[in-house]
């Protein structure tokens, strides 16, 4: 047993993202586990975070004309949808999108302006990585221009 869990450290020294857990009789190991779970899991967790708080926009005019909640959805739609994206890229845009949606609850506070900024900086950084024809970049150039207008950042 030791010399399996010796062999299956120097392995996982060697592989990065590697967790692992070794229990029972040599003849009985179980609960091996590779890859990267928690961006997976953060990934869910994000998720239903943002839509909480997308929820709590539902009157939170853009222009007059767009929703935020809206605008908002549509970025997670994009992100989730996005194939160029792996699920780390994809749990850092979504968080983003959460914090914009905090800030939307009080766009005119400093924190929250700052928030924003920082928040649209990185999902325009992330969508202009990505090739013309992807699903979050396509988003970001229809909805991007009005969050900014929103939060006064242009």
């Amino acid at each position: 047993m030791q010399k399996i869990i010796s062999k299956l450290e120097i392995l996982c020294l060697k592989i990065k993202n590697i967790k692992f857990e070794v229990s029972g009789d040599i003849d009985q190991i179980s609960g091996i586990v590779a890859g990267d779970i928690n961006g997976v899991a953060n990934l869910g967790q994000i998720q239903g975070d943002l839509l909480n708080d997308i929820q709590k926009l539902t009157q939170v005019s853009a222009d007059g004309k767009y929703h935020l909640k809206d605008l908002l959805d549509q970025l997670q739609l994009a992100i989730t949808e996005e194939t160029e994206l792996n699920n780390l890229e994809k749990t850092e845009a979504l968080d983003q999108v959460r914090k914009l949606a905090k800030a939307a609850q009080d766009p005119q506070e400093g924190k929250m302006k700052k928030l924003a900024q920082r928040a649209t900086g990185t999902l325009q950084a992330i969508s202009t990585s990505l090739s013309k024809g992807a699903k979050l970049l396509t988003a970001w150039k229809k909805v991007g221009p009005v969050i900014l207008t929103f939060f006064k950042l242009l």
